[in-house]
């Protein structure tokens, strides 16, 4: 779990809402991540290392893995 305490950027705080993905429950919400975009709203927002990529990717495959189950 982030602690907001050592957040000092306002990317950190973007990268906190991307993994907020990992504490949702219901599949409805996980088809309005998909079909509004919001993580792909808040990556391209964010510089494209490859770390944050990497995250990016892992968050969007577990949102696509939960709308299939």
């Amino acid at each position: 779990m982030a602690d907001t305490i050592n957040m000092t950027t306002l990317n950190d705080f973007k990268l906190l809402q991307i993994s907020w993905v990992f504490d949702v429950n219901f599949q409805p919400t996980f088809g309005s991540l998909c079909e509004r975009r919001y993580l792909e709203r808040i990556a391209v927002s964010l510089p494209g290392t490859k770390e944050i990529k990497e995250v990016v990717s892992i968050a969007e495959a577990y949102t696509k893995r939960q709308l299939a189950v």
